[in-house]
């Protein structure tokens, strides 16, 4: 009898430190379904066999050996940083990509063209984002050629409902259908209509490919629980290969807040978390399975839910696992000293916060619902509780005047104690489409001409020189205050 089978595959650009949780997920729950699966982390794969045949030290003339460099070091000092989550638009732009990733990526995805095709799934699907689209587009191409039968499906956030660019580079390609939103109940359904019926069948939360167009289908109900998703597949990737020894683990989906600057919530739609005791499951699996001993979130926020967060951390504490890990979170009163003694008592390493500006004005445009003195007080209890800070950070939101900005600067300053990591995007703020930025753009003062080639206020106080000034003083403010910029 022959099996049914579905490749998943991620190319590059996307995370280097762990396994893809995507693809993981989608992998356990069609094999869930009776459905053979198998993986392809191209990403970790071209990153490693570039690095391998020296593609990195050669951009730069480093011979390794001779002198003695470290594989850790290499990440910080060679073309390896464009695998840098601060570098990810590299990846977006068609000039840059076209003239200094390509030859090298799509000379690395032909050869594994051969690879996909031999274990002879029928549907191969692709997880998407914006930094791998490209990549991800020609190896659908080059597939396409060699079996013009295989079917190619496109899911993940570049494919997110409500977005307007939804299909901006689906047209006119070899994509056979895109799943729109959480996809592991929609490539389920749309595997058994095919494997069934022998064609691809228009579904909840899918786009079907005619002509040069896409028909878009009734939306996908959202899971309303997450328990009920199996534990993530992790038997296909060699995690050796990754940056470090750690699994990628979500305990919820979705967020609490609206930030104005935002898209996810498009994505996720509804704040949704799982049950302390299905986490700490998976925890124990991590460990029992795969013997690794940290966990990476990939939430937006850790804390949206603190009655089962703090279950969690009793239900770790209570069995003694020996255990790291950390995640985003969101600024609260809830974190307090007596909660983040817990926290680093149960293995939490580090927690990112959201704070973004250090002027109130601009933190309630924002929306972001917290004050500047409660941000304090997260980061000097998060500090004094042993558990490493990173505080992610936004120059040139349109409502951040001069004073504004100053005001952030003096944030910075008066608490450059209790701030390991300060993550600044490297291009400052930018005004995506869905958010409500992109949306309501009057509502902030964003013009609807250009300067530069970026977005600008009707004032012109608020350009992309403008911007690009405040962050290289913010940037040269933490080196002097030798806080480490990301």
């Amino acid at each position: 009898m022959k099996e049914n089978k579905i490749a998943l595959v991620i190319c590059p650009c996307w995370g280097i430190y762990c396994p893809p949780l995507g693809i993981a997920v989608l992998s356990s729950a069609l094999k869930q379904k009776g459905f053979s699966t198998r993986c392809f982390d191209l990403n970790i794969e071209a990153f490693d066999s570039l690095r391998r045949q020296g593609f990195f030290a050669s951009r730069f003339k480093i011979d390794i050996k001779k002198h003695g460099i470290r594989e850790s070091f290499i990440l910080k000092t060679t073309a390896a940083r464009y695998w840098d989550f601060k570098n990810y638009s590299c990846w977006q732009n068609d000039d840059f990509y076209d003239s200094r990733l390509s030859s090298s990526i799509n000379d690395y995805l032909k050869s594994r063209v051969k690879d996909i095709l031999e274990y002879g799934a029928d549907i191969i699907g692709f997880s998407v984002f914006a930094s791998n689209v490209r990549a991800s587009l020609f190896l659908a191409s080059e597939i396409k050629k060699a079996a013009p039968e295989k079917k190619i499906v496109f899911g993940g956030p570049e494919c997110s409902a409500g977005k307007n660019v939804n299909f901006r580079y689906f047209k006119k390609t070899d994509i056979d259908a895109v799943v729109i939103g959480e996809g592991e109940k929609t490539i389920i359904e749309l595997a058994e209509a095919y494997f069934k019926k022998g064609i691809l069948e228009g579904i909840a939360g899918t786009a079907l490919k005619t002509g040069d167009e896409f028909i878009e289908f009734l939306p996908r109900p959202l899971i309303k629980d997450l328990d009920e998703l199996p534990f993530p597949e992790y038997g296909d990737f060699d995690l050796k290969k990754y940056y470090k020894p750690a699994l990628p683990i979500s305990i919820s989906r979705g967020c609490v807040a609206k930030c104005s600057f935002c898209e996810e919530t498009l994505f996720w739609n509804k704040y949704r978390f799982r049950k302390a005791e299905n986490v700490f499951a998976e925890i124990q699996n991590g460990v029992s399975k795969y013997g690794v001993k940290e966990f990476l979130t990939h939430d937006s926020l850790v804390n949206g839910n603190m009655e089962e967060l703090l279950k969690l951390v009793d239900l770790i504490l209570k069995k003694g696992l020996n255990i790291k890990w950390g995640g985003y979170a969101r600024v609260s009163q809830s974190m307090n000293p007596e909660t983040l003694g817990k926290l680093k008592a149960a293995g939490c390493a580090f927690l990112s916060y959201g704070i973004e500006s250090g002027s109130q004005k601009v933190l309630d445009n924002m929306k972001k619902g917290f004050t500047i003195d409660v941000a304090e007080k997260n980061l000097k209890d998060t500090c004094r509780a042993g558990i490493l800070t990173q505080v992610n950070w936004m120059v040139g939101f349109p409502t951040e005047t001069f004073f504004d900005f100053l005001k952030s600067l003096k944030f910075i300053f008066k608490n450059r104690r209790f701030i390991d990591n300060l993550l600044i995007g490297p291009r400052a703020c930018v005004v995506v489409p869905a958010a409500d930025l992109g949306v309501n753009p009057e509502k902030y003062g964003i013009s609807a001409g250009y300067f530069l080639g970026s977005w600008r206020t009707a004032d012109f106080r608020n350009t992309i020189i403008h911007r690009y000034v405040r962050l290289k003083i913010t940037l040269l403010a933490a080196f002097l205050l030798r806080i480490k910029s990301l």
